[in-house]
C-alpha cells in the first residue's frame, strides 16, 4: 500500500485534526474506486465500506454519506457537512417569450452580415453584368477613329427589318441584350435577396464571372439554411425541455433526457431500496437503460455534454457547478436528505474522539472556514447572470463569408480574362475595319461599353454647369436690307 498525495476539503479539515489530536496517517485510493455498496447475493461489502469494514483500514476520510446499511458494518461520526440528493443538467438558458424567437438561433452580428453580403452580392453581379463582354449579344467591334455604332452588314439590315439573323420568327432578337442592358441596379439586388430566401430570381447572370460569385453564393446560402434550420430545431425544442425539469419528479415522468447515478454507489442503493414511487421508477429506469457510470468524474464529463442528467451527492455538485467551465447547474430541490461523515471501524475507541473534534470544527467556525475556502466566491456567479440560449455566432460561420467575397475576387479575374479573350477575337488583320491589335481592340470594347451604359449622351454632361448661347447680331446693312425688303 503506497501513500498518495491528494488536496481538498476532506483533506484539510484532516490535517486540521490531526495537528490538534496528534496523529499521523497514510492516504491510499481503493483498489476498485467503489464507496460501498452490498451485494445483494453475496452480502460482501465493495469499496472504501470494505476497506474498513475487513480492517484493511483504519478511517475512511472522503465524502461518503452516512447510512443505517453502512453503519452495521462500520462506525460514523457526526456529519461534517449535512448533503442530500440533486442533480446536474447542462445549462440552457432562460427563453424569453418574444414575437422574434425565430431570430435565436443566429447572433445579431451574423444576421448584418447575411443582409449586407446579400446586398453586396446583388451589386457586385450588377457592376459583372455592366462591365463582362459576354452579359449580351456582342456588336462588332471597329477600329477607333471609325464610325462606332457601325455594324456588320447583316446587323444593320436587321436593325431596320427588327430581326436577328439567328431568330427566323424575330420574337427574341433583342431579349436578350435589352433584358441584361436593361436589368438595374436594383433589379440585381432583388434577384440576391431571392436566391437568399430559396426564391428562383427573374434573371441569371450570363457570363462566366457572375455565375461563379452567384453558384458560390447560392452553396453558402445553402449552408447558411441548413445551420439555422437545425440550431432552430435545438433552440426550440430540446431548450423547452429542459427548461421545464425542474424538480426529480419532473426527471422522472420523461424520458427525453436520460438520467443515472454511479453503479454500487449510495445514491444508487437509496434508489434500489426505495418505497417512494418516483424513486422506485427511477431505480427501474436505471436497470434497463445504459445510464450508469463508473465514477462521478465520468457522470459529470456526460452530464456536460448534454441529454443527460447526473444524480449525486449535494456537496459535490454545488462545487463542481461553481466553478469552471460553468456549464453545469444543479436542478430542483434536495432529496435523501443525509450528511458526510467519517467512518472508522466497528466499536472503534477514536470515534467518539473524531465526533468531539467534528463538533468542535462546527461550533469555532472551522468548518465554515473550510467550506468557503473550497466552495465560496462563485467562478459562475456572472456566467449565470448572463446566461442566455447559445446561438450560432459570427465566429462559427466567418468561413463561409470568406468563400463569398474570396469568389468576388476571383470573379475580377475571371473578368479581366474575358475581355483579353474577347479583344483577341476582335483582332482580325485581314478586315480594313477590324481592329489590328489588342490596344485597338481593347479601345473598341471600350467605346462599346460605353455606348452600352450612356448612349451618345456625356455621361458628365450632368456635372457640368450650362453654358449660354450666343445669339449672332446681324450687321447695320443687313438689317436695314432686310427691313426695306419686308416693308
Amino acid at each position: 500500500m503506497s501513500s498518495v498525495s491528494a488536496a481538498g476539503f476532506c483533506v484539510d479539515l484532516l490535517d486540521w485534526m490531526s495537528q490538534g489530536m496528534g496523529f499521523r496517517y497514510d492516504l491510499y485510493h481503493v483498489a476498485d474506486n467503489n464507496w460501498g455498496a452490498k451485494d445483494p447475493i453475496t452480502g460482501k461489502w465493495n469499496g472504501v465500506v470494505a476497506d474498513v469494514a475487513y480492517k484493511k483500514a483504519d478511517m475512511v476520510v472522503a465524502s461518503i454519506t452516512i447510512r443505517a446499511d453502512r453503519e452495521e458494518v462500520v462506525d460514523f461520526t457526526t456529519p461534517y457537512i449535512d448533503v442530500g440528493l440533486t442533480f446536474v443538467m447542462s445549462k440552457v438558458g432562460r427563453k424569453e417569450i418574444s414575437l422574434f424567437n425565430f431570430f435565436g438561433p443566429l447572433e445579431k452580428r451574423l444576421w448584418l452580415l447575411i443582409a449586407i453580403t446579400t446586398v453586396a452580392v446583388g451589386v457586385f453581379l450588377s457592376i459583372v453584368n455592366k462591365l463582362s463582354p459576354y452579359s449580351c449579344r456582342p456588336v462588332a467591334v471597329t477600329r477607333p477613329g471609325q464610325d462606332n455604332h457601325e455594324r456588320e452588314p447583316s446587323l444593320k439590315q436587321n436593325e431596320k427589318t427588327g430581326k436577328d439573323d439567328d431568330d427566323d420568327d424575330g420574337n427574341d432578337s433583342d431579349d436578350d441584350e435589352n433584358d441584361q442592358t436593361k436589368i438595374t441596379l436594383g433589379d440585381w439586388i432583388w434577384n440576391s435577396f431571392c436566391t437568399l430566401f430559396q426564391q428562383g430570381p427573374e434573371e441569371y447572370p450570363k457570363s462566366a464571372a457572375g455565375r461563379f460569385t452567384a453558384g458560390v453564393w447560392w452553396l453558402v446560402i445553402l449552408i447558411l439554411i441548413a445551420t439555422y434550420t437545425a440550431n432552430l430545431a435545438a433552440h426550440l425544442t430540446i431548450g423547452r425541455l429542459q427548461e421545464t425539469i425542474g424538480s426529480v419528479e419532473d426527471l422522472a415522468k420523461q424520458t427525453e433526457i436520460a438520467y443515472g447515478t454511479v453503479l454500487s454507489s449510495g445514491p444508487h442503493s437509496f434508489f434500489l431500496q426505495s418505497t417512494i414511487e418516483t424513486f422506485q421508477k427511477m431505480a427501474r429506469y436505471m436497470s434497463t437503460h445504459d445510464v450508469m457510470v463508473a465514477t462521478s468524474e465520468e457522470g459529470i464529463a456526460r452530464a456536460r455534454r448534454g441529454h443527460y442528467a447526473f444524480v449525486w451527492d449535494s456537496g459535490i455538485l454545488d462545487y463542481v457547478t461553481k466553478t469552471p467551465p460553468c456549464d453545469l447547474k444543479t436542478v430542483g430541490r434536495l432529496f435523501s436528505k443525509t450528511g458526510y461523515g467519517f467512518a472508522l471501524q466497528k466499536n472503534s475507541p477514536y470515534t467518539k474522539e473524531f465526533t468531539e473534534k467534528i463538533l468542535w470544527a462546527r461550533e469555532s467556525g472551522k468548518l465554515e472556514e473550510l467550506f468557503n475556502k473550497w466552495t465560496g466566491g462563485s467562478e459562475c456567479a456572472r456566467e449565470d447572470a448572463k446566461l442566455s440560449t447559445i446561438v450560432i455566432g459570427l465566429d462559427h460561420m466567418l468561413g463561409v463569408f470568406v468563400l463569398v467575397y474570396g469568389a468576388m475576387a476571383i470573379s475580377l479575374v475571371v473578368l479581366t480574362l474575358e475581355w483579353i479573350l474577347v479583344c483577341v477575337g476582335d483582332v482580325d488583320k485581314k478586315s480594313a475595319k477590324k481592329p489590328q491589335t489588342m490596344p485597338e481592340a481593347f479601345l473598341g470594347r471600350f467605346k462599346s461599353l460605353k455606348q452600352k451604359l450612356f448612349g451618345d449622351a456625356d455621361p458628365l454632361a450632368r456635372f457640368r454647369l450650362p453654358q449660354r448661347r450666343r445669339t449672332p447680331v446681324p450687321a447695320k446693312e443687313e438689317y436695314e436690307c432686310n427691313t426695306q425688303a419686308t416693308s
